[in-house]
């Protein structure tokens, strides 16, 4: 196919399948993520400002001394237009806004000289109840389109032993509590963690708790590091009302 019939094929795509801005939803040209209005509006996370471990701010650290994650990345703070479309995601049936976000949030891995020695990719686990009811885990899609844009494999590792209430309904306190033993390892996972590292992905990022947790199954099961990355990070627990 010559180059001109390749571009007239991008232009009939993107009338038929028009990319869209991973924070208002409108429009944008092929290939782009974020819109130029949206752009200058998105608060990334200060640098230096934030704990890694735990995703709260340095004064607000909730980590022990030594912290199960190596880090927890998040290109977006969970508030203003951006909260809407992440809510949208999570609950509006629409699992193809991953794409952009796994995007945004791949470049942020590699710009933070994060993403080197990764093994494998996977993600937060939600029982399969709830995945029926919502039609598919957003953690899940999230890792798989990050596998595609860093080349790395997406495996799902861990399962959800049983409900339990949503973190953003308890306080800080109670987070941890809530989710202590809650993600196991099935046998067949074991081998294929033992001195891997693993990029650990869910939607957005509170206290760090649920991270956390899984994070430290997948140690206790032979991991050598786990790192954290989700599309957000939501600046305190009041704002973590969904």
């Amino acid at each position: 196919m010559n180059t001109k019939v390749k571009a007239f094929a991008k232009l009939i795509s993107f009338a038929f399948f028009p990319s869209r801005c991973c924070v208002c939803g409108h429009t944008v040209d092929p290939g782009k993520q974020i819109c130029s209005f949206c752009l200058p509006k998105i608060l990334r996370v200060p640098d230096g400002k934030f704990c890694k471990g735990c995703g709260q701010k340095l004064k607000d650290c909730l980590c022990e001394p030594e912290p199960f994650l190596t880090c927890v990345l998040a290109p977006f703070l969970y508030e203003g237009d951006l909260r809407k479309q992440v809510q949208r995601f999570k609950f509006g049936n629409r699992p193809q806004m991953a794409v952009p976000y796994a995007a945004v949030a791949a470049k942020y891995l590699m710009d933070s000289n994060n993403a080197d020695g990764i093994d494998m990719i996977t993600f937060i686990p939600m029982t399969e109840k709830a995945v029926r009811d919502r039609g598919y885990n957003q953690a899940e899609v999230f890792a798989q389109a990050l596998s595609e844009k860093l080349g790395i494999p997406c495996k799902p590792l861990l399962v959800k032993t049983h409900e339990t209430p949503r973190q953003h309904t308890l306080s800080a306190f109670l987070r941890h509590g809530n989710l202590t033993g809650i993600y196991d390892l099935p046998a067949e996972s074991e081998e294929q963690i033992k001195d891997k590292t693993i990029l650990l992905a869910d939607d957005i990022t509170t206290t760090g708790s649920t991270l956390h947790e899984a994070a430290k199954t997948l140690l206790i099961f032979g991991a050598k590091e786990v790192r954290g990355i989700c599309i957000a990070r939501a600046p305190s627990h009041k704002q973590m009302i969904i």
